[in-house]
């Protein structure tokens, strides 16, 4: 039974860390798309990480409520000052 649960904090631990890999990686391709382009938009990100905009928008969430960018239905995609 230990060994599942280490194996299991350990699944845990991969997921937390990958999914902040994610997100620096979005706000660093932000940054670079509103320096290129004045804007961001979910299909400039779609096309810069070769992912849906389904993707794309359902990360764009997690930052949100992470409070690291805002973003209205059909607009840019911008950083917080976080």
């Amino acid at each position: 039974m230990k060994a599942r649960r280490a194996s299991t904090n350990q699944h845990l631990r991969t997921r937390r860390d990958h999914a902040n890999e994610t997100a620096e990686d979005y706000v660093e391709a932000i940054a670079d798309i509103e320096l290129e382009r004045d804007r961001c938009r979910v299909t400039d990100l779609a096309e810069r990480f070769a992912v849906s905009h389904v993707t794309v928008s359902k990360t764009l969430v997690r930052l949100k409520k992470e409070g690291l960018v805002t973003a209205q239905p059909y607009g840019p995609v911008q950083l917080t000052d976080a």
